[in-house]
């Protein structure tokens, strides 16, 4: 097994975006995230989301009007369908 075979299988079976949708901790985790990086952002910016899973913060962020999504990386193939599927690359 290579050294990235284990973060692949795990986030193969793993729901990252019930993890931020549908726990309590996940909805306090991406709401503190989201203000900290709402104030940063302007409308002009370009986002660049690195272990972006189903790109959850940048396709938000891109529709609520804070920047254009430019690239998303995830070491798990299975998260970048559902990125383009909202859009977001």
């Amino acid at each position: 097994m290579q050294n990235n075979d284990y973060l692949i299988n795990y986030y193969n079976e793993y729901d990252e975006e019930g993890r931020l949708a549908n726990s309590r901790v996940g909805i306090v985790e991406y709401l503190t995230t989201r203000k900290y990086i709402d104030e940063l952002l302007r409308p002009d910016s370009r986002i660049a989301e690195i272990g972006a899973g189903t790109g959850r913060y940048s396709v938000t962020l891109a529709k609520a009007g804070k920047g254009s999504c430019r690239s998303l990386k995830d070491i798990t193939a299975k998260y970048v369908p559902a990125s383009k599927a909202a859009g977001s690359i």
